[in-house]
C-alpha cells in the first residue's frame, strides 16, 4: 500500500540521533539519503523527493523508470490508493484508483487534481475486490498492482492492458506472488525485475514490469 508509514522506524532507531548523521553522509550514501528525498522521506515519515514531492512507495528504480517514461498523454489503472495515486495524477492524462478503504478514500480526494478517478471498493475477497472492473470499459498504459489480492487483481488487469501496455507489480519478491508471474507467462508477456530501496525502507525491494514483446 501507499500510506504513510508513521514512526516505524523510531521503534528501533531513535530519529532525533539517526538524522544529523543521514544528512551528512557523503557518497553514495548521500546520493541516496538526498538525490532520491530518501532523508527527508525519513524524516517527514511520507514517501517524497528531494524536492517534497509525492512518491509511490515502490523501488526508487521503478520510481525512476516511471518518471522518465510517463507522459500527458498516458491512462493508469492502479490497485491501492494513496501517495502513487499524486504521482500519476501529476504525470497522466487520467488515473483510475481502485481502494477499499473509506477513510482513506477521503484523504486522498481531498488532494487529488481533477484527471483522477477514485473507485471505491470493498475488503472482502478476491471476486469482491476486483468487482468494480466489470464495470471499466477502458484499456490503460500502465498498470500498478499494489493493493489488496494482488495475483487476482493482476489477472483481471489483462483485460483492461492495451497493446503495448505494462503492468507493474510490487513486492514481487514475496513467494505468495509467484501465480502472478505464471499469468503473465502463459499471456506471452515478458518481465523486467526493477530492484532496490524504496522511500523508507533499508532494505532490498524488488518491483516487477511485465510487458508484451512489442513493447521494447
Amino acid at each position: 500500500m501507499n500510506r504513510p508509514v508513521r514512526g516505524w522506524i523510531s521503534r528501533f532507531v531513535p530519529l532525533r540521533l539517526v538524522l544529523p548523521w543521514i544528512f551528512f553522509w557523503k557518497g553514495p550514501r548521500r546520493a541516496l539519503a538526498h538525490h532520491y528525498g530518501w532523508a527527508r522521506t525519513l524524516r517527514d515519515k511520507i514517501p517524497q523527493d528531494a524536492a517534497g514531492q509525492p512518491l509511490p512507495w515502490i523501488s526508487y528504480s521503478a520510481i525512476g523508470l516511471l518518471s522518465e517514461r510517463l507522459s500527458s498523454s498516458h491512462t493508469v489503472l492502479e490497485f491501492g490508493a494513496g501517495y502513487s495515486t499524486l504521482f500519476f495524477g501529476a504525470r497522466a492524462r487520467r488515473v483510475v484508483s481502485i481502494e477499499h478503504d473509506a477513510g482513506w478514500i477521503a484523504w486522498v480526494r481531498a488532494r487529488i487534481p481533477r484527471n483522477v478517478e477514485l473507485v471505491p471498493t470493498r475488503r472482502g475477497p478476491a471476486a469482491v475486490y476486483c468487482a468494480p472492473l466489470a464495470g471499466l470499459d477502458e484499456f490503460f498504459d500502465v498498470i500498478l498492482v499494489d493493493g489488496r489480492h494482488r495475483n487476482e487483481a493482476f489477472e483481471k488487469a489483462l483485460d483492461h492492458l492495451n497493446r503495448k501496455g505494462v503492468i507493474l507489480l510490487d513486492d514481487s519478491h514475496r513467494p505468495r506472488y509467484a501465480p502472478a508471474f505464471a499469468t503473465a507467462h502463459a499471456a506471452g508477456l515478458k518481465h523486467l525485475h526493477l530492484e532496490g530501496h524504496k522511500p523508507m525502507s533499508v532494505d532490498l525491494y524488488r518491483t516487477t514490469l511485465f510487458y508484451r514483446s512489442e513493447n521494447c
